[in-house]
């Protein structure tokens, strides 16, 4: 659902799915929780994650 309707890029799909140890594996500081709030069928998702390349 992520790819498909939200345009999610398929790698940070599978970070995503790898919960917080995942993200930190692939590098990602984690500088606030993420949120998944459900809105009727649909999932919205906040976090903001700060990218290794702008360290």
């Amino acid at each position: 659902m992520l790819i498909d309707e939200f345009g999610f890029p398929p790698e940070r799909v599978k970070v995503l799915q790898g919960g917080f140890p995942g993200w930190q594996r692939a590098g990602y500081p984690i500088e606030m929780t993420v949120a998944v709030e459900p809105k009727g069928k649909r999932f919205i998702l906040w976090g903001q994650i700060k990218s290794k390349n702008r360290r």
